[in-house]
């Protein structure tokens, strides 16, 4: 009798320590929408570290948002933005976990046509077009966040202007015939720009 009381107390502890050595995930409300709609998944043993966070934003059952995280930080991720079920955008964050390059397919080829660069946070972000699908970049545009930006508005008498905080391109230089050479370039505030960069190349590989 003994003996059997020590194999099923042995077989309990074997069983808990086990069990404390797969961290159970939890879910989330990631947007405050009083909807718990993203899974955290955390290191095993040490339920303070997250590992991965998976979200179904739309509750459609399908995950569309996955971020891997490295020492507790978000790493990488990708997500289905358009919720059509294929994996449209892709994200990398830097090493205090901030969001520092994206990209996005915006054609539904699986492949990126837009990227982003974020230089001073979000505030200062400088964004490339392939809008040939060449993998090469043909625009480029740099943009900064303004949350007094305005934007011309009729009230059915005059014109007014309204504040819609926004990015405002600050400089944009493209190549619309594809030849990897800059034939149109755009600065704020500037009607007649330096032509200096007209013919340069802009054939960066994506």
């Amino acid at each position: 009798m003994r003996r059997i009381i020590l194999l099923v107390l042995l077989a309990l502890v074997f069983t808990g320590l086990r069990a404390g050595a797969a961290t159970a995930p939890d879910w989330g409300d990631s947007d405050n929408d009083g909807r718990k709609e993203t899974q955290v998944l955390y290191a095993e043993n040490d339920k303070s570290i997250i590992t991965k966070k998976v979200s179904d934003m739309n509750g459609d059952g399908r995950p569309d948002r996955t971020v891997d995280y490295k020492d507790g930080k978000p790493s990488t991720g990708e997500a289905d933005a358009n919720l059509d079920g294929k994996i449209d955008s892709w994200m990398r964050y830097d090493k205090g976990g901030k969001l520092a390059h994206a990209a996005k397919d915006t054609d539904g080829d699986g492949q990126p046509d837009q990227y982003r660069q974020m230089l001073k946070g979000r505030n200062l972000v400088l964004k490339t077009y392939d809008r040939n699908q060449d993998r090469r970049a043909d625009k480029r545009s740099l943009l900064l966040w303004k949350e007094d930006k305005s934007i011309p508005v009729y009230d059915g008498s005059k014109m007014e202007k309204i504040s819609v905080p926004g990015y405002v391109a600050l400089w944009t230089e493209e190549d619309n015939n594809f030849d990897g050479k800059i034939d149109a370039y755009r600065e704020k505030g500037d009607d007649a720009p330096s032509k200096k960069k007209i013919g340069q190349p802009i054939d960066i590989k994506l």
